[in-house]
């Protein structure tokens, strides 16, 4: 990355940076005073508040689109990749209502409108049900029997190729792509996204699947690339992004290097070097890509430097090595 971004990070960066950095790259305890201040600094912060307002009514309002950044579905899941744990104020009633949608197979539902009759269901979607059980996992008690059977639904739904294919109760969701052994790169990175919330020791904890995704984005980095269920990996793929909605390349690194495992694949290796690029001056690398509906964040615009996304390349490489 060139320079090292740590103390540009630390003093400049959100509560979210500066507990990450301490955390993730220095190394600090958990009982560190600066991290204390840290964390307390981001369950205090407007951000935190947005996010959990935006939860009150869960499961409402019913999701139109996944890649919906501003869907309480998606607020969840940025309240675990910012780094807040389970002394948020308010978790343990929101977690209850969460892991009380599981329906007979264990599955945890989320509430969304059919396309046909625009009636909410409660379905359980390969690309919503491993946020639900990420967040049942990082933010509440990982024993809880319901976290444990939606965990194990999602395993033995794993496809032959090692990943998860995003098909759902509703028949309108099958199509020509469940009559073969495929998997879908969101459904797949989400899934992993949840099982990296599992303790390192935990052997459920599996980055099988990731294979999916790595020779998906191999194949476009030697111009082979073909669409995978609708998704590419090429120009648009390689901007820098957060917070982690779809599928894109700091999502992949995130999820993907926290497996120690593929942390040293070659073509994952590869992939943090497309995201770096050019090293600027002092690392301090901008957004390529924003999500308008955190424009007042660092991370929302392209045309400053942002502390999130020069922390999560780092931290990215770091795990690498």
């Amino acid at each position: 990355m060139g320079d090292d971004p740590t103390a540009w990070l630390l003093d400049t960066g959100p509560p979210w940076v500066k507990l990450g950095v301490l955390r993730d790259l220095l190394d600090a305890p958990q009982d560190d005073p600066a991290v204390l201040a840290a964390r307390e600094a981001l369950h205090g912060h407007p951000l935190v508040r947005e996010c959990t307002d935006s939860l009150a009514g869960w499961p409402e309002p019913a999701l139109r689109r996944h890649d919906d950044a501003k869907h309480p579905l998606q607020r969840l899941k940025l309240l675990v990749d910012l780094g807040v744990d389970r002394s948020l104020p308010g978790l343990p009633r929101l977690l209850g209502r969460i892991l009380a949608s599981a329906g007979a197979d264990g599955q945890l539902r989320s509430l969304t409108l059919d396309p046909e009759t625009q009636e909410p269901l409660r379905l359980a979607y390969p690309c919503d049900a491993p946020i639900l059980l990420g967040a049942a996992l990082a933010l509440g008690d990982p024993a809880d029997p319901r976290a444990e059977a939606a965990l194990e639904a999602m395993l033995v739904r794993r496809e032959r190729d090692g990943g998860w294919f995003c098909h759902a109760e509703w028949r309108g969701l099958e199509s020509e792509w469940r009559r073969r052994p495929i998997s879908c790169p969101i459904a797949t990175l989400d899934s992993l996204w949840a099982l990296a919330r599992l303790p390192q020791a935990d052997p459920r904890r599996t980055s099988a699947g990731a294979e999916v995704l790595l020779r998906h984005i191999d194949a476009y980095d030697r111009r082979q690339g073909a669409p995978l269920c609708g998704f590419q990996a090429g120009k648009r793929f390689r901007r820098r992004k957060f917070p982690f909605v779809w599928y894109d390349v700091l999502h992949v690194l995130d999820v993907l290097t926290s497996f120690p495992d593929v942390a040293g694949d070659a073509r994952l290796r590869s992939l943090v070097d497309a995201a770096i690029g050019d090293a600027p001056s002092g690392a301090r690398f901008k957004a390529g890509s924003a999500w308008m509906a955190f424009k007042a964040y660092d991370f929302g615009q392209k045309r400053e430097p942002s502390p999130t996304i020069t922390f999560l390349l780092a931290r990215a490489a770091r795990r690498m090595g």
